[in-house]
């Protein structure tokens, strides 16, 4: 098994893992709104291959948690969005994604970089640390279901209680060329 730097060759394989995964209709939900116009960071996208074949992956966006009011001149957060992660039916429950959130939590913990959120499980992914925002009036661009809107660790302590989250596509330019230590 190699955990490699998701790279333009691995498209093609990723979208079919995604659409096996997903479904094709997978483009409508609210997570592809919330980083829509925006590349992955690849610094911090991986995938995962067995024998060349890609058998998993998992990316990260850059957004941002807009202040809806802005009576205050409050300037608006960058976050890092996770996922989509995938596997593929044959290798799932032998820990490859975890193996690959763990990866991508360890990675944003050795280089500062907070703010990890996700739309997910929260049974699931709590076992990561994330938990969901229920404490909080996030706007999303559509419709979401508040108990899966997830943050990873403290975080959520730290950050507002009502925003926008929108793509960040100003910071998705730059993050091409962030220097993550691996």
């Amino acid at each position: 098994m190699n955990i490699l730097a998701r790279q333009t060759e691995h498209y093609e394989a990723i979208e079919n893992l995604l659409d096996e995964s997903f479904g094709k209709n997978r483009h409508r939900r609210i997570s592809y709104a919330i980083r829509a116009g925006n590349a992955f960071i690849p610094n911090l996208s991986y995938v995962l291959l067995d024998k060349g074949h890609l058998i998993a992956t998992i990316s990260c966006w850059p957004i941002y948690l807009q202040p809806i009011d802005n009576k205050y001149d409050a300037r608006s957060l960058s976050l890092i969005m996770v996922g989509p992660i995938a596997v593929s039916q044959s290798y799932q429950n032998l820990g490859y994604g975890r193996m690959l959130i763990n990866k991508v939590i360890k990675l944003a913990h050795d280089n500062a970089l907070e703010g990890l959120v996700m739309i997910g499980d929260p049974d699931y992914y709590s076992q990561f640390d994330f938990t969901a925002m229920d404490n909080c009036a996030w706007q999303l661009p559509g419709p979401y279901e508040s108990h899966r809107l997830l943050m990873h660790g403290d975080a959520r302590d730290k950050l507002p209680k009502t925003g926008l989250l929108s793509p960040n596509i100003a910071k998705s330019n730059k993050l091409s060329d962030m220097k993550v230590s691996v």
